[in-house]
């Protein structure tokens, strides 16, 4: 078996229009060489599991239901399923290139770890707009568009005690710090699926901080991420952790001076998303970031502050 493709999925629609993508960049059928793994999460809902295992069944797609719940957890299930000597992972909300097999397949023959490039798929992109892609910004792994060879799955498993964020990105340091040869291939390309937040998943998306002390515990002497976290003091996120100091420094002198520090946080976030990420404007997006950041700012610290206690690592 030449190439095993591993795709994690609870609940996602969209992971019919994964699986078409691949099978139509395969000429339609899986060929002998190659093998799809779905790995459907154990809370996935009843309903969805029974047409998804039929679909996989139908177009020869090798399915399994996961005994655990997790995206980490289901990666290092389908890395164990696997027979393939290159192994790639893609998510469940997006569509593959016609030539992103081919791709990854020709770059895993002189790299043992491969970052391919993530293009979000739309024109416009708000700042409500949830934009997953990497472009040309290599060293964060996203397991969106990822690829290993057999020995880096042997030696390097998902830590399962990430809550869907930072997991990949401690994948691919381990591999690095274990002299693993990395490389970018800006040629295969996925393209992953426009969506938006809510207000509450953009208050409560944050939680999933709690995982950043870990991260820095682990990488600490890493040189790719200590310019992220200041020796002395081990600010996470420093700028964030100002303006929320002004925030609440501001409290004890008047109402005015309040919203004004309230007001910061955001008009910084919006200024960088427009003039710099070159957001698409529209007044009612900014509106609810101007009001909605503060909040999202003090969910993450104390997410973070939970997780420098669980993991003892103190982080601020």
């Amino acid at each position: 078996m030449e190439t095993s493709i591993i795709i994690p999925v609870l609940n996602d629609s969209y992971v019919y229009c994964c699986l078409k993508s691949i099978l139509k960049s395969l000429s339609g059928k899986v060929p002998k060489a190659k093998e799809i793994l779905v790995i459907n999460d154990k809370n996935s809902l009843e309903s969805f599991s029974t047409k998804l295992k039929l679909f996989c069944k139908k177009n020869k797609i090798k399915y399994f239901k996961s005994e655990k719940p997790g995206a980490a957890f289901n990666r290092n299930k389908g890395m164990d399923l696997a027979k393939g000597k290159r192994i790639l992972f893609i998510d469940s909300d997006c569509k593959a290139d016609k030539f992103w097999i081919k791709e990854m397949e020709l770059s895993l023959n002189s790299a043992d770890i491969v970052e391919g490039r993530i293009d979000y798929d739309s024109n416009k992109t708000p700042l409500f707009d949830r934009v997953v892609e990497n472009k040309s910004t290599s060293f964060r792994f996203l397991t969106a568009n990822l690829g290993i060879t057999r020995k880096v799955g042997k030696e390097c498993k998902f830590d399962e005690r990430f809550i869907v964020f930072r997991e990949d990105t401690d994948f691919g340091l381990m591999a690095l710090e274990k002299g693993f040869k990395h490389f970018f291939c800006e040629k295969a390309k996925v393209f992953h699926k426009s969506s938006r937040f809510t207000i509450k998943r953009f208050i409560f998306e944050r939680k999933r901080f709690i995982g950043e002390p870990l991260f820095f515990k682990k990488h600490r002497k890493n040189a790719l991420i200590k310019k992220h976290i200041p020796r002395i003091w081990r600010i996470s996120h420093p700028v964030e952790f100002i303006l929320l100091a002004l925030i609440i420094a501001s409290l004890f002198f008047s109402w005015k001076y309040f919203i004004l520090a309230y007001l910061l946080s955001g008009t910084v976030y919006c200024l960088k998303k427009y003039l710099i990420d070159k957001r698409t404007f529209k007044i009612k997006d900014t509106i609810l970031v101007l009001i909605l950041l503060p909040l999202t700012m003090v969910v993450k610290r104390i997410a973070i502050w939970k997780g420098a206690i669980r993991f003892k690592f103190f982080l601020l």
